[in-house]
């Protein structure tokens, strides 16, 4: 009887593993989008009175910007693979900080551009390549691989939004600002090198029984012929759109409510929510499809 070497079907779970550990790091940095709501006030300050409303259009110009990398991300984790792009995404969002630092309070909308296009955009390249690469290591266990990364990415609100009303109160908001870009800078050059794709599985003998992990890989323009895709577009649509409409305001309303006291409490309360919310659903889909 021939024996047919599958060692090579799944891929290495110890490196998979490496892999995890280190996207859901770096998706802790990345998660810093959902925390605008606690720069808004002392940016309004810093930019001498700059509008409040004006300054909350900040998170819609990142959130737009990371949508779209998030498409083209994609692509180039396609062409270019994993490693090139973390790293391209994670410095582009170090940048858009960085640069953020010297906006002057007399063109105070360039932080549309810095923080919000370029971080934003980096942001989106880095997090659709670390997420598909730990599904592509996991494929039996999707679920987990997808809930553990989106989920470190919902959580990092808890851990930045205390941190940043702290540096802002010791150092200032430009000092913030490139005091942020440093770390996020040294954690994407420390940690992007792990982000790697598992090798391509060996083809199964001919009588084996089908993988239900193998599932089939749809091109775009055969996505776009599907029912499904508008049924979860839409979905997610409805689904997010109050949590990123109210996002932005949290600490405001909280101020003009006179819960000042706990507006950063409340901020980490929903990265809590959030980060729960993204680990427990996709564990569930693992279970129960």
């Amino acid at each position: 009887m021939k024996v047919t070497d599958n060692s090579k079907a799944r891929p290495n779970a110890g490196q998979g593993v490496k892999v995890l550990a280190a996207g859901a790091v770096l998706m802790l940095f990345l998660g810093i989008i959902y925390v605008w709501s606690v720069f808004v006030k002392p940016v309004s300050e810093a930019m001498n009175g700059w509008d409040i409303a004006e300054v909350k259009l900040t998170a819609s110009f990142m959130l737009s910007c990371f949508a779209t990398a998030i498409l083209i991300g994609g692509k180039l984790f396609m062409r270019y693979g994993a490693r090139k792009v973390v790293l391209a995404g994670g410095l582009m969002m170090a940048t858009g900080m960085l640069v953020s630092s010297f906006v002057s309070p007399g063109a105070a909308w360039l932080i549309y551009i810095t923080y919000g296009a370029v971080s934003g955009f980096g942001s989106g390249l880095a997090y659709s390549t670390i997420l598909s690469a730990a599904q592509k290591w996991f494929p039996h266990k999707r679920g987990l691989a997808t809930g553990i990364i989106v989920g470190a990415f919902g959580f990092s609100t808890v851990i930045f939004a205390p941190l940043v009303e702290y540096l802002i109160a010791a150092f200032g908001v430009s000092a913030s600002f490139r005091i942020l870009a440093a770390v996020f800078c040294a954690a994407t050059l420390l940690l992007f090198r792990l982000i790697t794709l598992p090798p391509e599985p060996a083809a199964p003998p001919p009588d084996a029984s089908p993988d239900p992990a193998a599932q089939r890989q749809y091109a775009p323009s055969e996505i776009l012929r599907t029912s499904s895709f508008y049924m979860i577009t839409v979905s997610l649509m409805f689904g997010t759109a109050a949590y990123f409409i109210l996002n932005p305001s949290f600490v405001t309303l909280a101020n003009e409510r006179g819960a000042a006291s706990v507006a950063t409490m409340i901020v980490m309360m929903t990265g809590i929510a959030n980060a729960i919310g993204r680990l427990t659903v996709p564990l569930f889909s693992d279970k129960f499809g």
